[in-house]
């Protein structure tokens, strides 16, 4: 059995599927902003007219890059020690090295 709607009732509008930022985004972009806005002051355009967004984009990355050369980050993930021990090798498992094939060789006429 269908039933006619209330004469007020209103379809609910589905919710929007778009990814919305998170607030660890958002407090990236205000750090960016207040960066941005502290050295913003020291360039200036020949021509005299502000920067543009992307200079000013250019230059956040600038920073940005500059930073990450003065505190690289370390990946643990990257450097792994195989049982805790540096450059280990598993027993009865052959290492091949640059002296390993450093012999003297037969000639063959």
């Amino acid at each position: 059995m269908d039933f006619e709607a209330p004469a007020d009732y209103v379809e609910p509008k589905a919710p929007s599927l778009k990814p919305s930022k998170s607030s660890v985004d958002r407090d990236e972009a205000k750090k960016d902003a207040e960066k941005l806005s502290a050295i913003e002051h020291k360039y200036q355009r020949l021509d005299g007219k502000k920067l543009t967004d992307k200079q000013k984009l250019d230059l956040l990355n600038k920073l940005k890059s500059d930073e990450k050369q003065e505190s690289p980050d370390f990946d643990p993930r990257k450097h792994r020690l195989v049982h805790g021990i540096p450059n280990y090798t598993a027993p009865g498992q052959k290492t091949f090295s640059a002296g390993a094939f450093s012999g003297q060789g037969v000639k063959i006429n």
